[in-house]
């Protein structure tokens, strides 16, 4: 099935934009690129376990970093949203995340995650995906209604909406950047944090803390800043 960046399909595409090679015969790997350290894929149901109340999805980097839920009440929703006709998970901003077991991931890194937020510029601070743990390491939106990574220090850009978005983030100290769709939102610093209690998604923090309220489609951790033609490559 698509890697997260095969999400042209996710959201609607500039005509400039080319179709992930997965769904015109291509298959394009994303394990082919070197340091894939997570990947979750909503359109493959063999990886979900569970409906519509999902308690695992399983981790297709290879590393076998499944997320899982264990309290029906906080486990989020498959087949009850879809985008462009692929399946996503739903997140219901109250109590709804999953989480890894502990693993490391160090900057820098590359993140890529497919997601939509029902609350758009609400005013609310909100993690798509996130460390399990107190030391912030988070991609979401901010309170400021702008885009959100911060890894020890809060990099805001651009402007928080309720439209389906491919985001790409470079972790890199002072040297971050956010992409949206595939553009620069710009860059700056976003704290020296890195990955050392594994991950949560639909959340952030040990329990869960500033909960997505929307769905996430995919998303993929590298443990390195890729090349453009890397990132374009998972974009494409």
């Amino acid at each position: 099935m698509s890697p997260l960046a095969s999400t042209r399909l996710w959201t609607p595409a500039p005509a400039s934009w080319r179709r992930r090679r997965a769904f015109v015969g291509g298959a394009f790997d994303p394990t082919s690129i070197a340091g894939l350290a997570f990947w979750v894929d909503a359109a493959d149901a063999s990886t979900i376990t569970g409906s519509p109340d999902v308690s695992q999805w399983d981790d297709k980097s290879g590393n076998g970093r499944n997320l899982t839920q264990g309290t029906a009440g906080n486990q989020p929703d498959t087949g009850t949203r879809t985008q462009n006709g692929r399946n996503v998970i739903d997140f219901d901003g109250t109590d709804d995340s999953m989480a890894t077991a502990a693993f490391t991931t160090n900057q820098p890194m590359t993140w890529f995650v497919v997601c939509l937020n029902d609350d758009g510029a609400d005013g609310t601070g909100q993690s798509a995906m996130g460390q399990q743990s107190a030391t912030l390491v988070r991609f979401g939106k901010q309170t400021g209604n702008t885009w959100n990574l911060n890894a020890g220090s809060g990099l805001s850009l651009g402007t928080a909406d309720t439209a389906a978005h491919v985001f790409s983030v470079k972790i890199n100290g002072v040297s971050s950047e956010i992409y949206v769709d595939g553009t620069s939102a710009g860059t700056g610093n976003a704290g020296a944090n890195n990955v050392t209690t594994g991950m949560r998604v639909g959340a952030q923090g040990v329990t869960g803390a500033a909960f997505w309220d929307g769905w996430i489609a995919e998303a993929l951790i590298y443990d390195s800043v890729l090349s453009d033609a890397n990132r374009d490559a998972v974009l494409a």
